[in-house]
């Protein structure tokens, strides 16, 4: 990634539904089960699917790498941090479809709810 991909990307960003809402040198660390790890150069929550084409269109025009959090379980974040996008995935993705022989979770569901559901 270089520093003008980067530029296109957070300028996408800074343009689109998620303006205002894009955080930088967010840590990692709390987010996740193991409570370590380094920032993120940029993070946001997405609270929709409109939301989350936003960071698609971004992060293809500018190259930026992303990285896609839902409840933080089995993720370690370097100490170094994550040179790109964190994005978390917010209620939006928290569904636990449990009709039929297939169950369906949302990125963003809790572990213990998927397994009080199944």
């Amino acid at each position: 990634m270089t520093a003008a991909d980067f530029e296109a990307a957070d300028a996408l960003l800074r343009d689109s539904v998620l303006a205002g809402r894009v955080h930088e040198n967010r840590p990692l660390g709390p987010l996740t089960t193991y409570r370590v790890g380094g920032a993120a150069m940029r993070y946001v929550v997405v609270e929709s699917m409109l939301d989350l084409r936003a960071v698609v269109h971004a992060a293809t025009v500018g190259a930026l790498p992303v990285l896609v959090i839902g409840r933080g379980s089995n993720l370690l974040v370097s100490d170094n941090g994550f040179v790109g996008l964190a994005v978390q995935l917010g209620a939006a993705f928290t569904d636990v479809d449990t009709r039929g022989p297939v169950v369906r979770a949302g990125g963003g569901a809790a572990l213990p709810m998927v397994a009080r559901r199944t």
